[in-house]
């Protein structure tokens, strides 16, 4: 690139960040560094500036036109559009009329002379045009080429280099990458996500999958009916039967059993319920938190402790290393405030408790205070 272009596209990225959107009476503008409007026309609305222009909005006899508008508040164009979008990709869309779209170049010229029943903005090299005859879609690219021989019954923007597509017959879903590559040409799915990490999930039937980015299913046959996206390496999903798991990248159960109730885990624990309805917590690294014995009932982790109860019906302190606070049994869960818990005795006696088990007070008492 030239130094002389090199340099005015320095200056124009200057010029926009000290422009400053202003209205009044309703209309508006941009204001320069020194305080003047950049145009002498008041619009009816302006826009951020994307790629050096920004969509300006006007009405005219009751109707609502748009065009560009540079940092020095020249038009793009002297025509008015009934829609226009940001720049992308060197390109901005406009409308000229209902179902009549077309490109223009950053110099006000229709792109390739090429007008589109519908259209999207170019995204990642790619905008989305609809056939007027068929009302099918497809992608064209920078050339006017098209990205594929098929045409689908709907298209998303192309995200990290893929899109999801529709099948113009069963309307089931796939992956297409930017060279025309269908990711699973045998497979057409009911639902597909987009990928997050080394999977999306897609559904066959009632049942859910994972699918890798080279189009191999983690699941030969799978018998899931609910599945979440992978996150520090695990997943959360649900059996036919209705049980829940955890599942590692590589598909194996982070959980040696199925469990009836699984929460999300919060710093690598997940309280777990089991089909005797008795409940435990799930260590991210896989395994239990307690070895020795599941609880009737299991509240949530505060501060590394959480409230168990045993088969005894009384309440315990359970630390996050597995092991119980050296304490006495309580008839009521414990909550712990400022440092300190209300607790109250299976005799029906009170004392304060801190964290680390002690007591505030060496004596118990009958009646019922705030903690101050």
């Amino acid at each position: 690139m030239p130094a002389k272009n090199k340099n005015k596209i320095l200056d124009d990225r200057s010029i926009i960040k000290s422009l400053t959107k202003v209205s009044k009476h309703g209309k508006e503008n941009y204001l320069n560094a020194d305080g003047k409007t950049i145009s002498r026309i008041w619009f009816n609305k302006v826009h951020a500036f994307y790629e050096g222009y920004a969509v300006v909005e006007l009405i005219f006899l009751k109707k609502l036109y748009y065009n560009y508008i540079n940092p020095y508040g020249k038009l793009l164009s002297k025509k008015w559009f009934r829609y226009a979008s940001d720049f992308s990709d060197s390109l901005g869309l406009v409308k000229l009329y209902e179902n009549n779209f077309c490109f223009l170049t950053k110099k006000g010229e229709v792109w390739l002379n090429k007008h589109f029943y519908f259209a999207r903005s170019f995204c990642e090299g790619f905008a989305a045009i609809q056939d007027k005859e068929t009302l099918l879609f497809n992608f064209i690219n920078q050339n006017g080429e098209f990205l594929s021989k098929e045409q689908y019954f709907s298209v998303s923007d192309f995200n990290n280099k893929i899109a999801i597509v529709s099948h113009k017959d069963t309307r089931k879903l796939n992956i297409i990458d930017t060279k025309g590559k269908i990711l699973s040409p045998y497979f057409w799915f009911d639902y597909f996500s987009n990928f997050i990490g080394h999977y999306a999930i897609v559904q066959i039937g009632k049942h859910f999958n994972y699918i890798k980015r080279n189009g191999k299913l983690l699941f030969e046959k799978s018998n899931l009916i609910y599945c979440e996206h992978f996150y520090d390496g695990v997943a959360r999903v649900q059996r036919e039967d209705m049980l829940w798991n955890y599942i590692r990248e590589d598909g194996t159960p982070l959980s040696p059993i199925w469990l009836k109730k699984l929460h999300l885990f919060h710093k690598g624990l997940a309280r777990a319920q089991r089909e005797d309805e008795f409940w435990n917590y799930l260590k991210i690294t896989g395994g239990f938190l307690s070895t020795k014995e599941w609880f009737k009932q299991a509240k949530t982790f505060r501060n590394d402790i959480a409230n168990v109860q045993r088969c005894d019906e009384f309440w315990y302190l359970l630390k996050s290393d597995g092991t119980i606070l050296e304490t006495i049994p309580f008839l009521n869960p414990i909550t712990f405030y400022n440092g300190k818990a209300r607790v109250q005795r299976i005799d029906g006696c009170y004392n304060i408790l801190r964290p680390d088990g002690s007591y505030v007070y060496s004596s118990w008492y009958e009646n019922y205070w705030d903690i101050t």
